[in-house]
């Protein structure tokens, strides 16, 4: 019964943090140099194709109208569309979620035992060579950015030792209308839009 409240209270306690990040992201994006119809759109599209992007995603409504849609799709698990495929974000994500799940397990299975067993000769040895070099590769560990040290295990033991295969699990969607503003365009707009990338 402990444990569960903890657990409640540490929940609660996550919200106003949740909130927090995501009115900041909300205000980044509008305070960043660049307007996202635009670039959606492509240095092809028309004005009249910019402009109905910017309805479709609710740039052309007041700002604290655009922060009430914000917090509305958000709380119904509504997070937009993709700007590169046209799908729903929350469909992209459920498909790269067993995934992600698969990668935590498997570095789990490996991190755990290997981090027990380097943690009892590092005690064991402590102050000699073996402990010190534990230690060291440890701090280093913990120290390197994630998405850097993937990256550079990638390029040794995929690339460089081809001791793993390299395979992209994702499809690309190959009609570059899938990519731009196509599925942000109705009736008319997007028969141009196509029309352009033909």
């Amino acid at each position: 019964m402990a444990l569960l409240k903890y657990v409640l209270r540490r929940l609660v306690q996550a919200i106003p943090t949740l909130i927090g990040v995501a009115l900041i992201i909300f205000f980044m994006m509008r305070v960043l140099p660049g307007d996202p119809a635009v670039i959606i759109a492509g240095p092809e599209a028309s004005k009249e194709q910019v402009e109905e992007i910017r309805r479709q995603l609710g740039l052309d409504k007041p700002l604290h109208e655009q922060l009430v849609l914000f917090f509305g799709d958000l709380f119904r698990g509504d997070l937009g569309k993709s700007a590169r495929t046209g799908r729903p974000v929350s469909v992209e994500v459920m498909e790269k979620l067993p995934n992600t799940i698969l990668l935590t397990v498997l570095a789990h299975i490996i991190a755990v035992p290997l981090g027990i067993v380097a943690g009892v000769v590092a005690a064991i040895k402590r102050n000699s060579p073996i402990g010190l070099g534990i230690t060291f590769a440890s701090l280093f560990g913990i120290s390197m950015p994630v998405y850097w040290l993937g990256l550079m295990l990638i390029l040794v033991f995929a690339v460089t030792l081809r001791l793993a295969r390299r395979r992209n699990r994702f499809s690309q969607p190959s009609n570059p209308t899938q990519r731009r503003a196509g599925p942000f365009l109705d009736g008319e707009h997007r028969e141009d839009y196509e029309g352009i990338d033909a």
